[in-house]
């Protein structure tokens, strides 16, 4: 059989393993947000910090909390910075890739700092990536049991 015609046949489906494989991977997006709070006036607003925390790898359904105010929910992020925190003792409750990354901690922060924390993200084996490989590898599989038919 022709090469030219075997590519033909197949391009269809690869095609759609490719799109399947690359569109249901949503993007990560930087999470930049303010801790709420009444409006300050110049010299509450020395007494604020920023915090950001920076992950080794985007990370899925990020839930974080400081000061036990819920900051972000269910967002899939390499980086979160949080402006206008107020400075002193601050605690962080952070969950994100399921329960196995749930991380609390307390920082000192100091007025008009930008303190940035590096997490080490949980690995990106997840029951949705497993079943997207798998179905990928399916189609290839079908795809090429399919030419070496008509072969």
């Amino acid at each position: 059989m022709d090469m030219t015609r075997i590519i033909a046949a197949c391009a269809p489906a690869f095609t759609l393993a490719l799109v399947l494989q690359v569109g249901c991977t949503p993007a990560a997006h930087d999470v930049h947000a303010r801790y709420p709070s009444l409006p300050t006036t110049g010299a509450e607003e020395a007494g604020r910090a920023t915090l950001e925390l920076r992950f080794t790898h985007a990370v899925s359904n990020a839930q974080l909390a400081v000061n036990g105010v819920p900051i972000t929910s269910g967002v899939k992020t390499a980086r979160i910075v949080v402006d206008d925190v107020p400075a002193g003792r601050t605690s962080i409750v952070l969950a994100a890739d399921g329960e196995q990354s749930e991380k609390s901690f307390a920082l000192e922060l100091a007025p008009g700092a930008h303190v940035v924390v590096p997490l080490v993200a949980a690995s990106e084996g997840s029951f949705a990536r497993t079943m997207e490989q798998a179905f990928v590898a399916a189609v290839v599989w079908a795809v090429y049991l399919g030419v070496r038919s008509m072969l």
